[in-house]
């Protein structure tokens, strides 16, 4: 079984949602990993630590900052070339948005904000919560199409990186054409806490602990 997996990443550090990613039972699976931008060769090393066995780079200003019709282009000419059977994607609002697109683009299954996700015996079946978590209901892909599986964060435990591991490195070029959307500005936040989309434990209170 060849896995895919699509690395978020910013200012040249990987999300701690993707390192979950690895997290998971990858079993004997072949993993790949992918990751669309600029100046994308310090995220190989990362990458290929956590346990990806290839690590494919797409680098392209149009790239540079992320847009769901560019993104969702590029890996749509990128998947096809490297048929794997799962694309894992974390449940963050990029992968929220990026999935289905991939999914229909390319007419895969798809399965969003996934709490377990199994490889084994080959057979992948994941866990995800319905009615408003209220229920778990158990997805089981009974057929060979290309699946496309999000991960809710937080749910996986990254593993700890091998620093004796690497990853082969390929580039793959794109050509995109002209662009409906475009990003024009990011205003970063000048607020100094830790991003709480990242943090292990949030403690909250309302005016009755007054």
């Amino acid at each position: 079984m060849k896995i895919l997996i699509i690395a978020e990443h910013k200012n040249g550090q990987l999300s701690e949602a993707t390192r979950e990613l690895f997290g998971l039972l990858l079993g004997q699976a072949e993993v790949h990993a992918v990751a669309a931008g600029e100046n994308l060769e310090p995220l190989a090393g990362p990458l290929g630590q956590l346990g990806a066995a290839k690590v494919h780079l797409i680098g392209s200003p149009a790239l540079a900052s992320y847009t769901g019709e560019s993104l969702g282009q590029a890996l749509g000419q990128f998947i096809p070339q490297l048929a794997p059977d799962v694309v894992l994607a974390a449940h963050t609002p990029q992968g929220k948005d990026l999935a289905p697109r991939l999914a229909a683009a390319l007419d895969a299954v798809l399965a969003t904000d996934c709490i377990q996700v199994s490889f084994a015996g080959g057979q992948v079946t994941a866990r995800r919560p319905v009615y408003a978590g209220k229920a778990t209901a158990e997805v089981e892909f009974t057929d060979d199409s290309l699946k496309v599986i999000t991960v809710r964060p937080r749910t996986v435990k990254a593993p700890e990186p091998d620093a004796a591991r690497s990853a082969e490195v390929a580039t793959f070029a794109v050509e995109l054409p002209a662009q409906k959307t475009a990003l024009k500005e990011i205003i970063a936040s000048d607020n100094a806490r830790p991003d709480v989309s990242e943090a292990a434990i949030i403690v909250t209170g309302g005016r009755s602990l007054g």
